[in-house]
């Protein structure tokens, strides 16, 4: 059964309008796959991936992975309409069903870099059918949503993400989100109703940003620590103060962080991938090279279906030798946010170009990494995978499987005093002239 598209509506035009929004075509078919004209014929490999697409999530009962065919993925993925003259053209991956990827990311290993980032808007026809691919040894996905002061997230439309089971980054700052919408956030991690009581909701939720949420306040600090593998929580500029946050979150291990790179003005995709280099492997189910990323920075697909879109670019060796993710703060000061100097000219450094040249910009931001950030910018490190592996279902109760209660006939009469038997004697005959008075009180005929 296909799950309903996720949809964010506007809570405060919903009341005069039935609808904010119709949504947009997306730049594939999404009834069938587009029609290719093949001047060769392809490997027996194209056709057995063209017929495992549609049943995408239910891959992972393959035991094996086919090494990478560059052959078979370049007759189902279309190369970018750059100049012939480019020996290197890149994959137009952006007017790929999200389907046939997911298949491909399942059934072949290793695919190129790429491959391994998918952007996506919310409101996606495919998007639900992906949050149900479980997390396993060889592959996973991980969904990076990123909506910061949008109307349409509020503590009234919050109950959609908890329908996204692999978030990992959750960036909704400057939204009206409160206490409220955090705790029905909360009360998504359940377990399905089938027999595999399989995790539903955000349990593995790393990077939450609520900077300068209004709404957020003392009493959401206890909400936060039920997410068991959130590790770095960004509060600052909402109504939370430091004394607070330290008495309910100092126990889990989060502490003050000076890594510029874990927060906001950083994208939230360099984040993660800070926070990857720290907890390494042991961050999700499967190797770094098996895991895929779904990039939602939007509702709807764009108008234009052909859109240029800046590609990610992968920082590497950002930062010579070890760093530390978390710094001891000893100060016992009011929270006071960051000096304005540094606020601007970080925010003039991330925001002037997404050039490629943002990899140097964000090699600045890192060499001013020790001035300490605002005190409830938070981190601590990230816990491993296996923390939610050793996490079990709660037992339901089942009467059936509740042994029945020893009958009168079968006490051991042995082990009785004729002190005992006789005040059970009196009882029986006591209830006995109880039900009698009774039948005859109300006209009930004798059984």
């Amino acid at each position: 059964m296909s799950q309903p598209t996720i949809v964010l509506w506007n809570a405060q035009r919903r009341a005069t309008h039935f609808l904010d929004y119709a949504g947009t075509r997306a730049p594939y078919d999404t009834d069938r796959e587009p029609p290719k004209i093949l001047k060769t014929v392809p490997p027996l490999a194209y056709f057995c991936i063209r017929a495992l697409t549609p049943h995408v999530d239910q891959l992972h009962h393959l035991k094996h992975t086919v090494p990478y065919n560059r052959d078979v993925v370049s007759a189902l993925v279309p190369r970018t309409p750059l100049p012939l003259s480019v020996k290197k053209r890149p994959f137009f991956l952006s007017i790929v069903n999200p389907k046939l990827l997911a298949t491909l990311g399942q059934v072949m290993h290793p695919l190129p870099k790429e491959f391994r980032d998918y952007n996506i808007p919310l409101s996606d026809v495919h998007l639900p059918l992906l949050q149900q691919v479980p997390s396993r040894e060889n592959f996973c996905f991980i969904t990076v949503l990123a909506l910061p002061y949008r109307k349409e997230v509020c503590d009234d439309t919050i109950d959609v993400i908890c329908r996204l089971n692999t978030l990992t980054v959750l960036d909704i700052r400057g939204t009206t989100v409160g206490s409220y919408g955090l705790t029905v956030l909360a009360r998504g991690l359940s377990w399905s109703d089938d027999d595999l009581q399989s995790r539903t909701g955000c349990w593995g939720l790393r990077i939450l940003s609520l900077h300068s949420c209004p709404n957020i306040g003392n009493d959401a600090l206890p909400i936060l620590s039920k997410f068991p593998l959130l590790s770095c929580i960004d509060l600052r500029f909402t109504g939370c103060i430091r004394r607070a946050v330290s008495e309910h979150l100092a126990d889990a291990g989060f502490r003050p962080s000076s890594n510029r790179l874990l927060f906001y003005p950083v994208p939230s995709e360099i984040s993660l991938k800070q926070l990857e280099n720290l907890g390494q492997t042991s961050m999700y189910s499967c190797g770094l090279t098996s895991v895929f990323k779904l990039h939602i920075n939007k509702l709807n697909h764009s108008n234009v279906f052909f859109e240029h879109r800046t590609p990610l670019y992968t920082l590497q060796n950002m930062i010579e030798g070890p760093s530390s993710l978390i710094d001891v703060d000893a100060d016992e000061g009011p929270a006071e946010p960051a000096s304005q100097n540094v606020q601007a000219s970080t925010r003039s450094t991330f925001y002037t170009s997404r050039l490629p040249r943002r990899e140097n910009l964000i090699q600045a931001a890192v060499e001013e990494r020790k001035e300490q950030l605002h005190p409830l910018a938070l981190a601590r490190p990230p816990p491993q995978w296996s923390v939610l592996d050793a996490l079990r279902p709660p037992v339901l109760y089942d009467p059936k499987e509740e042994p029945p209660l020893p009958k009168l006939e079968f006490i051991d009469r042995a082990r009785l005093t004729k002190r005992t038997l006789s005040s059970m004697e009196d009882m029986v005959a006591t209830l006995a002239d109880k039900n009698k008075k009774r039948q005859v009180e109300y006209g009930t005929p004798d059984s």
